[in-house]
């Protein structure tokens, strides 16, 4: 996520009670974009679901300032620059 972003979590849903949260940052910080590693791998199986879920704020109080100068609000689109925004989680597997 980038100036918007306020949440981000990702989950782990295998379809029965043991839903699990890998990884959530509820109090997001454009400066956070990292690589992050869990502390104990998780085990994922067929059919299980990974969900990323991501929360913005694009009311007219919080647009982002850039060069000491707020942003007028605006249509926000998916895109790689900073004042564009995005939901993504990337995940490594190891199969063996």
């Amino acid at each position: 996520m980038h100036l918007r972003g306020r949440d981000i979590a990702v989950v782990l849903d295998p379809g029965t009670a043991k839903e699990q949260t890998l990884l959530h940052i509820p109090a997001w910080d454009f400066h956070w974009q990292d690589v992050y590693f869990l502390e104990q791998p998780a085990v994922v199986g067929p059919g299980d679901t990974v969900r990323v879920r991501c929360t913005f704020d694009n009311s007219r109080t919080a647009q982002p300032v850039v060069r000491a100068k707020q942003l007028a609000p605006r249509y926000v689109v998916w895109g790689e620059g900073t004042t564009d925004e995005m939901c993504l989680a990337v995940l490594s597997a190891a199969f063996g």
